[in-house]
């Protein structure tokens, strides 16, 4: 459960960017470094995140899954091209009473700070941010940010109160996130510890590009079989 904990963290993260009204394309690099955790070896990872934004829908696919929020019709979806289905919620996200229950003990404090430093990162004048979790979760995120790439935020920060609005300890980190101002994540490292073991995962922006989308982004490709929502097989597929 803290490896699913930390996926959304690092999405949530990630996607510190606004919505432009022709549609937004991020194109980011990760790697996470290996890790055994409870005897199981998880080999590093180099991926390649892919995020299409617009003023009330966002569509993230990273590896065989892509997750879509549709506040327009107040719905999120799960899908998975591996086995070309998907499942569908409401929005905002519920879980079953007992997963609810769990998740209120999964607490966790933010705290934020500025360091200071400053660096150029391509052709981004970058600030320092140190964000640090600590309680249910230890984990430390150094980010580069930039005022360089102006973006409004509101919609991003709508979306983003929806899909953690079950957790605490995730609404106060995307408040903490928004106190940063308009700034956006160029470069960020995040260094913790999962069940004991050392973790680390580095993103960087490889492109960024302002330009019109197609609708067909952000519904499931035709041909998909909506499966029944299952909260313990969508956790599984996001690992």
């Amino acid at each position: 459960m803290k490896i699913v904990l930390k996926s959304l963290v690092l999405a949530l993260v990630l996607v510190m960017a606004g919505f432009l009204q022709a549609g937004v394309y991020l194109e980011q690099q990760m790697h996470s470094d290996a890790v055994t955790i409870m005897g199981q070896t998880q080999p590093a990872r180099d991926t390649v995140q892919k995020i299409y934004l617009e003023k009330d829908r966002m569509s993230s696919e990273n590896d065989n899954m892509t997750m879509m929020v549709r506040l327009d019709s107040k719905k999120i979806y799960f899908v998975n091209h591996k086995n070309k289905s998907y499942m569908v919620s409401d929005l905002p996200l519920k879980f079953p009473p007992e997963m609810e229950k769990m998740f209120q003990t999964f607490q966790f404090q933010t705290d934020v700070r500025k360091t200071g430093e400053t660096r150029q990162i391509g052709a981004y004048n970058c600030e320092g941010v140190e964000m640090n979790l600590t309680g249910f979760m230890n984990m430390k995120i150094k980010m580069w940010l930039t005022g360089d790439i102006q973006l409004p935020y509101q919609e991003y920060y709508s979306m983003a109160a929806e899909m953690v609005s079950y957790s605490p300890g995730m609404k106060q980190m995307m408040e903490k996130m928004k106190s940063l101002g308009n700034k956006f994540s160029v470069e960020q490292e995040m260094t913790g510890e999962v069940m004991g073991a050392k973790t680390r995962t580095v993103t960087k922006l490889v492109k960024y590009e302002s330009k019109p989308l197609p609708a067909e982004l952000f519904t499931p490709p035709a041909g998909y079989k909506e499966k029944p929502l299952n909260f313990q097989e969508m956790m599984q597929q996001q690992r």
